[in-house]
């Protein structure tokens, strides 16, 4: 039996009705604009190795192939490194927010497009696939990676932001 609501029982709650129309100049940011629009360093020295820590998923190339060139940069050197027998495997789940290839390929590009934005050269970026976080990090941290990105467990004044060398060595 529907509710009557009363004078004292109201949502608290409103949501604005809209018109449905979007404006003339509206469109989704790119990496590079959300680089400038937040006063993103750039001119750096840079000339470092990015590792990325990856535990299931996977990216191909012709994804990056098609992404880095529609926002005006170049395609980052790529190379897959598999520790515990874990591997870049795209397309193994069915396509949706819970696809973990989507998160490894969010990760590459904002990785890239941010070094991209902040060094002005493609990035240099190791994939370490692995069952085992810390694994990763002590592979990455041995072959001479100098910042490892996005690292689950460290603190960080910002989500996503980068852990350098000496930050993921308190944490092994």
């Amino acid at each position: 039996m529907p509710r009557k609501s009363s004078a004292f029982c109201r949502p608290y709650v409103q949501v604005r009705r809209h018109d449905n129309t979007t404006p003339a100049n509206a469109a989704p940011w790119t990496l590079p604009a959300l680089c400038a629009a937040y006063n993103w360093p750039s001119g750096l020295p840079g000339g470092g190795v990015i590792a990325l820590i990856e535990l299931g998923g996977g990216w191909l190339q012709a994804d990056m192939n098609a992404f880095f060139p529609s926002i005006g940069q170049p395609v980052p050197q790529l190379t897959d490194i598999s520790l515990d027998g874990v591997t870049n495997k795209p397309n193994q789940h069915a396509p949706g927010p819970d696809d973990p290839d989507s998160e490894v390929a969010m990760d590459i590009q904002v990785a890239a497009t941010s070094y991209f934005a902040t060094i002005g050269k493609p990035a240099v970026i190791r994939i370490y696939w692995t069952d085992d976080i810390a694994t990763g990090v002590r592979h990455a941290t041995t072959d001479g990676c100098d910042v490892c990105a996005p690292y689950p467990g460290v603190r960080m004044k910002a989500p996503g932001a980068l852990a350098t060398r000496t930050t993921w060595k308190q944490h092994l």
